[in-house]
């Protein structure tokens, strides 16, 4: 059984290392009962995992806003980006995704393009839970969109290093 315990997150056990079925996974709080959906939690745990790992050069934000139009409160909700610590440029916009598609969707593509662009980034990632999804490397005219696992069986730490591994690959 892999299992982390990262401030302000509630606790992700996973047992089994396949199987079609991702309820191998469960929530464990020592506070008041809360069952925030799996997608809030992945999404919580993946930047609370790389609060705590990225490089020093590198600077997370959660829930990064963009204001698309102020009279009606129209607004891009960014799961995740990267930043350069000294520049504050956004080196990659993140999406979590808490399914295990075959191939990323053309909504996720579409959600993650249209996040990266507001940002004025060029590369958007597409973070799921398991290693299922079929690995694709494309571009949507300027913007590189990537599938990414971070996995959530066996060792935990070890999943996340896998995945920041790939996240910072540049390409050739």
């Amino acid at each position: 059984m892999a299992r982390a315990r990262y401030p302000g997150v509630p606790s992700l056990r996973c047992a089994g290392t396949s199987g079609p079925n991702m309820g191998n996974c469960f929530i464990i709080s020592n506070g008041p009962s809360q069952r925030p959906a799996f997608s809030e939690l992945f999404e919580k745990f993946v930047a609370e995992w790389l609060r705590q790992n990225l490089p020093p050069t590198h600077r997370l934000r959660a829930q990064s806003q963009v204001i698309l139009d102020e009279k009606t409160d129209l607004k891009f909700i960014i799961d995740l980006t990267v930043e350069d610590s000294r520049s504050g440029t956004v080196l990659y916009v993140l999406d979590t995704n808490y399914k295990r598609p075959h191939t990323p969707s053309n909504d996720d593509i579409a959600h993650v393009t249209a996040y990266a662009a507001s940002k004025g980034c060029c590369d958007a990632i597409l973070i799921y839970p398991s290693g299922a999804t079929e690995s694709i490397d494309c571009h949507v005219g300027e913007i590189r969109v990537r599938p990414l696992t971070f996995g959530l069986y066996g060792e935990l730490d070890v999943g996340g290093q896998a995945f920041l591994e790939n996240l910072l690959l540049k390409p050739h």
